[in-house]
């Protein structure tokens, strides 16, 4: 109880000297083939043998903790607050510290007004500790605002002509966000869908904030409905990239390719047909789990589209929990892993790409599964298509210019105001420290999302709230790398915050209890 997974050992070896039969709490240390240290919730019910002998014990509650003398190995049992306060020292281990200094003597840890020390034999022994002195909260400066007016309505001299669109990493900006400029000859209206890259878009007309399209909270990641005309500015924020799964490295960042006004297609009842499964190895080199030139019977799932006036059509496939190939007109065109492709993908079927399967006439589009359809699934509600219905992109009147951390003395700084614009702002103070033996932590309350620039180094993203005011969590405190801080010299704190929030809640704290868990 307490804990919702734990790693449970079955006939493990004890470096050689025992083995470790079973045990239902988790092991965190073997030291020196004779210390043993398991972990639990505490108060819990806990089992282990080790050797065939089996023994009983309860999680301690407190800050002692259980000893087992099982021959030829001894069992230490902590409680999480235990084991998270527990180190390893050359004589065994020391519980009750915040770690070991040079002379591998345990430093004083709030709260814990002695350490234990069990050496590798299970001998049990106290020592009180000096506390610490508290260090006093350093107090945030003055804070003052720079103003991203100019890059919001468009008219900021920094914007240089690109060709069309283009992602983030081709246009030199692989991370944080990067500033778009389109010019329409003439206004565009209708549902706006994003089909590649993007990961989350502010759109701005005139300098206000028209749709937030793309993932995550607050955002619209539906069909949109849009009027676009003269100046419209996206600021393209990268939320980062896939880190394992079938679509490692095909997401591409900002308006990697033409938005498109969509409307939705009545695809019909598709057919349910029996054939070999799908061959992923058609169209990718790697398909996990997969054996290549293994193709069982199995089932597809088709339909019958016909683009109008051979306008593209998206394939929108959100959650399938089934790997398949996509194919059209029998031509395979990606694979798609099941929950290994993420949440959601999106296909451009285009009838005038030179060489591609789909035509302007009737095109058949399969899901040609791996395996049979499992029960209950209903398909209806994981594919869907839209019709594109011109683009909400134009073809020329593109500029681009990075998304920069300004510059501490050329900048244009003023004295924060009581409020800001709903808009992107830059904000910045100044603080003094004494000394790095502390971890300082930032709390930005009262901000929405956007970044922390430590000195010149990005700390990384927050996220607090949305534009709404809607929470956002678990993470509401961030840690400030001691490298990255100055002693008995001013430090530079540099928010970016993605919609105009005042930052004179804000505050530092040397406490960084339940940081992980908030």
């Amino acid at each position: 109880a307490g804990q919702r997974a734990a790693w449970v050992l079955l006939d493990a070896k004890l470096g050689g000297v025992a083995t470790l039969n079973y045990t239902s709490l988790s092991p965190w240390a073997l030291i020196d083939r004779k210390l043993l240290v398991v972990f639990g919730p505490p108060g819990a019910q806990g089992v282990i043998s080790i050797d065939g002998q089996h023994h009983d014990v309860t999680v301690p509650t407190d800050k002692s903790p259980v000893m087992i003398d099982s021959q030829p190995v001894r069992v230490a049992v902590l409680n999480h607050a235990q084991i998270d306060a527990a180190y390893l020292s050359p004589g065994g281990l020391v519980i009750g510290c915040d770690g070991l200094d040079e002379q591998d003597k345990p430093i004083p840890l709030r709260g814990w007004g002695s350490v234990t020390v069990i050496d590798c034999e299970g001998g049990l022994s106290r020592k009180r500790l000096k506390t610490r002195p508290v260090a006093s909260t350093p107090a945030l400066g003055p804070w003052q605002a720079l103003s991203l007016k100019s890059l919001v309505d468009g008219s900021d001299e920094r914007y240089t002509t690109i060709a069309g669109p283009a992602s983030l990493d081709a246009l030199g900006q692989p991370q944080g966000y990067g500033w778009y400029r389109l010019t329409y000859d003439k206004p565009a209206a209708g549902k706006v869908l994003i089909h590649d890259g993007g990961d989350r878009l502010h759109v701005y007309q005139q300098g206000k904030l028209s749709a937030l399209l793309g993932k995550g909270d607050g955002a619209s990641d539906e069909p949109t409905q849009l009027k676009l005309s003269q100046t419209v500015v996206v600021l393209a924020d990268n939320l980062g990239r896939y880190s394992e799964g079938q679509e490692l490295g095909k997401d591409r960042k900002g308006l990697a390719d033409q938005v498109y006004f969509v409307k939705p297609i009545k695809a019909g009842k598709p057919q349910v047909l029996k054939q070999p499964a799908g061959d992923p190895f058609a169209v990718t080199g790697l398909a996990y789990h997969q054996h290549a030139g293994v193709r069982p019977m199995a089932q597809a799932i088709a339909w019958t589209l016909k683009p109008e006036s051979r306008r593209p059509i998206i394939m929108q496939i959100d959650a399938l929990p089934q790997p398949c190939v996509i194919s059209v007109n029998e031509v395979p065109i990606r694979y798609y892993a099941g929950p290994l492709s993420g949440s959601r993908i999106r296909l451009l079927l285009d009838a005038t790409e030179k060489d591609g399967p789909m035509t302007g006439g009737s095109n058949t589009i399969k899901l040609e599964l791996l395996e049979p359809l499992r029960e209950g699934i209903d398909i209806d509600k994981h594919v869907q298509f839209h019709q594109t219905a011109g683009s909400a992109t134009p073809g020329e009147g593109w500029a681009f210019t990075p998304w920069t951390i300004p510059a501490s003395d050329d900048a244009p700084w003023r004295d924060m105001p009581k409020s800001l614009p709903s808009q992107p702002s830059w904000l910045r103070c100044t603080f003094s420290i004494k000394s790095t033996d502390t971890p300082l932590w930032l709390e930005p309350i009262g901000m929405s999302k956007g970044q922390i620039i430590l000195n010149g180094q990005n700390v990384g993203r927050y996220w607090q709230q949305t534009r709404e005011g809607k929470h956002i969590g678990p993470q509401d405190r961030y840690y400030l790398p001691e490298p990255w801080l100055k002693v008995d010299e001013p430090n530079e704190l540099m928010l970016f915050d993605e919609h105009g929030r005042t930052a004179e809640k804000c505050g530092l704290t040397y406490n960084a209890a339940h940081h992980q868990d908030r």
